[in-house]
């Protein structure tokens, strides 16, 4: 049984020691303490917690020491992207290996796919998930992609993809998103700036 997803997510940085590895007790305190502050749950190794810079076994290693830190209350969400879809799919899969309760999958940097590739891509990774919740994230400022909002509609009839992280500032699309998915689908604010527009749309 996972952890509901809530709706107040932290991206957590991955702490590091002064010779570049994973500082695997910082991370366990950096978790104990978001808890701690009010988080709903914990994103780790988002954008914020370095992924593009972590081996697929680093960024394993602070997965688990994330979930053992915070235990079975509190919601951890596996950062698994990567700008190699079999990549991708090993990490998705080392996210249900090691227990978490949901994978955040981001809009592919540089190749810039087209929209039908992004559907096809998710898709996949939502089905290695094994049931997990799944939140896509999209933010073309990183990517160089936006991710449309009938794109979107279309992920959100996969049963588990859950909702999207939204850093688009396209507010006019974040508003057909919450306007046209499925009952229960959530849309998360990617910037704090945004939180309140978000919010006032429905997200």
């Amino acid at each position: 049984m996972t952890a509901p997803l809530g709706r107040l997510l932290t991206a957590m940085i991955t702490p590091m020691t002064s010779t570049g590895d994973i500082d695997i007790e910082g991370v366990k305190r950096l978790a104990k303490a978001l808890v701690a502050s009010g988080t709903e749950g914990i994103v780790s190794t988002g954008s914020t917690g370095e992924a593009a810079t972590l081996s697929e076994e680093e960024t394993v290693a602070v997965w688990k020491a994330t979930k053992a830190a915070v235990g079975p209350e509190v919601a951890v969400i596996a950062g698994a992207t990567n700008n190699d879809h079999l990549a991708s799919l090993r990490l998705t899969r080392g996210a249900v290996r090691a227990g978490l309760d949901g994978v955040l999958f981001t809009v592919p940097a540089y190749s810039k796919p087209p929209q039908a590739g992004l559907v096809r891509h998710f898709t996949a990774l939502a089905d290695a998930a094994e049931g997990l919740p799944c939140v896509l994230y999209n933010i073309p400022g990183r990517s160089a992609l936006n991710m449309t909002a009938e794109t979107t509609l279309r992920l959100a009839e996969v049963p588990n993809i859950v909702g999207i992280k939204e850093s688009s500032e396209m507010f006019g699309q974040i508003g057909e998103i919450i306007a046209r998915a499925p009952q229960g689908f959530r849309v998360w604010s990617g910037n704090d700036t945004d939180t309140l527009l978000v919010m006032a749309l429905g997200g």
